[in-house]
């Protein structure tokens, strides 16, 4: 976390995600260097199949808090 590696040519810093354990964002360092705008958005789908079902906010919150 938070330190650069070379993959490829590429220098890649991974970030806290701020969501689940373990997520992260990846940072490209040269890559992005005077990028503006945004061409694309790389999403990580694997639990938007319907055939997982997680309870609501509020009842894991509350389920939490018992």
């Amino acid at each position: 976390m938070n330190q650069m590696v070379k993959i490829d040519g590429f220098e890649v810093v991974l970030i806290e995600a701020n969501h689940c354990p373990g997520a992260v964002q990846l940072r490209f360092d040269s890559f992005l260097n005077g990028f503006v705008g945004c061409d694309g958005v790389f999403l990580d789908t694997t639990y938007c199949n319907p055939k997982f079902v997680f309870p609501s906010q509020e009842e894991s919150v509350d389920y939490v808090v018992m």
